[in-house]
């Protein structure tokens, strides 16, 4: 049962990470120097960085960010 929660909470988060991009970007092309550390701006190609709640599912580690997760309570994983 605690595995389906998890898995739960990774498509959540997935789809957060997904409806959120583009809020991120239109500010990223707009700011010139950039204001703060964007979460998606920290992953790669390969691992993209994902938003997360209550914590980073498993292979992630929670970084800092000042952008681009709805809010403080969730984390930024890459």
């Amino acid at each position: 049962m605690k595995m389906q929660i998890t898995d739960i909470l990774a498509a959540l988060a997935l789809a957060a990470t997904i409806s959120a991009a583009p809020a991120e970007s239109a500010e990223i092309e707009s700011a010139a120097p950039a204001q703060g550390v964007g979460c998606y701006q920290q992953g790669t190609p390969r691992k993209p960085a994902i938003c997360a709640i209550p914590n980073c599912p498993g292979g992630y580690r929670p970084v800092f960010w000042d952008f681009g997760c709805p809010d403080d309570s969730w984390k930024c994983c890459v």
